[in-house]
């Protein structure tokens, strides 16, 4: 597992201060780096779908909404399902809001997630959805453990992220970021979760690798 990198004092302020920035180019640019995101947004059409099924009524959140890729393709799909969207970044959620509001199903939250220790704003949700979202925090246990909390019982979580990279200049430069590695994620989610499933693919002929996670909660 990647360590924070030491100028990185703090994830909050990080975020707010990096998407001040970088928000406006983000729906343009971020495709280049964010792989997965098509298929894996493709993924989570197919499994709410099945979970509709069984289930009148479904509550959605997303941590790190940010411009709302996934929320815009899902209240399109799914206007009976209720979504929500939470970021820590103003500038992020005020492009989401402009993105969202033919959405009456659609709500969004504005705070950083893992260090809230009272998440009355966010209760029995039944899909939890963290994309390119826990590499951005230096804690990664705290964050899996605010959502275990948030989910009901055997509810899911659907994750996309950075695994690992066999180039140190790679890591190094995503740290400058704030972006870490977590190749240890199995280790991370498994005293809370139960894995359905784990692919790792190859980012660039192998420059980095991300994967997708599907869990489900451990009661």
């Amino acid at each position: 597992m990647q360590r924070p990198h030491p100028m990185i004092k703090e994830d909050k302020k990080h975020i707010q201060n990096y998407y001040r920035w970088n928000a406006g180019i983000y729906d343009a640019t971020r495709w280049a780096i964010l792989l997965g995101r098509n298929s894996f947004r493709d993924e989570l059409i197919d499994q709410l779908s099945e979970h509709r099924k069984k289930r009148d009524k479904l509550t959605v959140a997303e941590i790190g909404c940010g411009t709302g890729f996934y929320l815009k393709a899902l209240a399109q799909q799914f206007p009976e399902v209720n979504f929500t969207g939470i970021d820590t970044s103003d500038h992020m959620l005020n492009k989401a809001k402009k993105s969202l509001s033919m959405y009456p199903n659609t709500s969004l939250l504005n705070y950083f997630f893992s260090e809230e220790t009272n998440q009355t704003q966010l209760v029995a949700q039944d899909h939890i959805i963290c994309s390119y979202a826990l590499s951005m925090n230096s804690k990664p246990i705290e964050l899996i453990n605010q959502i275990h909390h948030c989910l009901n019982n055997y509810g899911q979580l659907h994750l996309l992220d950075f695994y690992d990279s066999r180039f140190s200049f790679v890591r190094i430069w995503m740290g400058l970021h704030g972006v870490y590695f977590y190749d240890t994620i199995k280790e991370i989610v498994s005293p809370y979760f139960e894995i359905k499933n784990l692919s790792i693919h190859n980012g660039y002929a192998g420059l980095f690798r991300y994967y997708k996670l599907n869990l489900e909660k451990l009661p």
